[in-house]
């Protein structure tokens, strides 16, 4: 999964190269169980692989690879970059030995010139070295159907751009793009899991398949905030269990959508890049999920702030340059507002992410001037490489309406205007 350079001519004992295909075969298959009898089918219909293994290779020769492989598997990816780098080198090693070796004949042979010398050895050793220094590259005439057929399948599920977001004044300012990354930032306790909730539930409602990564809530304590506002049953409640037949039906319709949905939540405490990346890759590869959640960003305990804000700032460069650059998702994140309405280091995440909006709780003041109608949070875009943004969180904003009780975020019935508000 982390390489697409390693090929069978680069393993310089042949059973091993044809048992890498063999398992290369199961993997584009979407078979993970590699077990013998897996593998001997595979190899039962490749001619190729059948005649360089031989008649002495058998089911018992492979049930010893397996066997013998307990006890020299890796247990990191880390690791196991360091192991295609090694057959890698050694495979260029070979390659070059025996090209050079063709060179070392052609000196001795009869009407050669230095021009010719020069230009044999310089074409096999700059064929060995675009061979491993990079992937196969193919020529455009051979993808661009494939191309074409990517952008029509996009047709039903990306409005404009992106995808839409569940506020719909918002996409006026940004839509959540494939490769590129959304943060939405608030103060403690202010609603950003509860908004991720609401945009995961309305990307899954349009057939968008979502791995949500959780640092807080396992999968219980999520589920029950989902349940509640899908089936819009206070959350109190829902937590007692004391329902009308009206309401356990509205759970029971809950269940059958989320059954049905293209969805992963995965609890995850500590930051693991390694293991996020391949989820990232596995799902989108094996299930077609395109809408990536990170909730929420957050630094270890150190004292030290240049630190703190050095990792905040590699935790979202991931995000954004593999998980939704490399990888196609279309990424939305979480970080906590300081007291003063800020970001750590917030230049810095403002320069790598795409759009930066902020999750504010109205005061009173402002509900009162705004007119209950325009709700009891906004969302003031701070920073949008992608489209407009704005300029005075207290004048424009988006205006939201929260219900805890409900897990819900809502657009608010009626947006304020500024000539209509006392802002003067």
């Amino acid at each position: 999964m982390y390489s697409d350079q390693l090929k069978q001519d680069a393993f310089f004992d042949t059973t091993n190269g044809c048992i890498f295909v063999a398992i290369s075969e199961l993997y584009n298959n979407k078979i993970e169980n590699i077990d013998a009898y897996n593998l001997t089918a595979i190899i039962n219909e490749n001619a190729k692989l059948k005649s360089q293994l031989g008649e002495d290779f058998t089911v018992d020769c492979i049930n010893d690879i397996i066997s013998f492989s307990t006890h020299i598997a890796r247990h990191t990816s880390a690791e196991y970059e360091k192991l295609v780098s090694t057959v890698l080198e050694f495979a260029f090693k070979r390659r070059l030995f025996v090209d050079l070796e063709k060179s070392k004949a052609d000196c001795f042979a009869k009407g050669i010139t230095i021009s010719d010398l020069h230009k044999s050895v310089q074409e096999r050793v700059d064929d060995a070295t675009v061979s491993f220094a990079t992937s196969e590259i193919k020529p455009y005439k051979d993808i661009i159907e494939g191309l074409w057929d990517e952008t029509q399948a996009r047709f039903n599920i990306i409005a404009d751009s992106g995808y839409s977001s569940k506020f719909t004044s918002a996409n006026e300012y940004f839509t959540y793009e494939l490769g590129e990354l959304v943060l939405i930032s608030a103060q403690r306790k202010r609603g950003k899991s509860m908004f991720a909730l609401n945009e995961t539930v309305h990307k899954l409602n349009n057939g968008i398949g979502v791995l949500y990564i959780d640092t807080e809530l396992q999968d219980r304590l999520f589920n029950e905030r989902l349940l509640a506002y899908m089936s819009q049953i206070e959350f109190k409640k829902l937590r007692k269990g004391d329902f009308t037949d009206e309401e356990k039906t509205r759970i029971h319709n809950s269940l059958k959508i989320m059954k049905k949905a293209n969805f992963y939540h995965v609890h995850m405490p500590r930051w693991d890049k390694d293991k996020i990346y391949l989820l990232a890759k596995k799902l989108k590869r094996n299930f077609g999920v395109t809408f990536f959640v990170y909730d929420h960003l957050k630094t270890t305990d150190s004292k030290d702030a240049s630190m703190a804000y050095h990792e905040l700032g590699t935790k979202v460069n991931f995000i954004k340059d593999i998980i939704c650059g490399e990888l196609g998702y279309a990424g939305l994140t979480l970080a906590q507002l300081n007291r003063v309405g800020d970001i750590g280091d917030s230049y810095k995440l403002e320069q790598e992410v795409s759009t930066v909006a902020n999750l504010i709780k109205k005061s009173e003041d402002e509900i009162m001037r705004d007119t209950p109608d325009c709700g009891n949070y906004k969302l003031f875009v701070k920073a949008n490489r992608n489209g407009n943004e704005m300029d005075d969180p207290e004048q424009e904003y988006i205006d939201l309406m929260f219900r805890g009780n409900l897990c819900s975020f809502m657009q608010a019935t009626k947006q304020h205007t500024i000539t209509a508000s006392p802002f003067e």
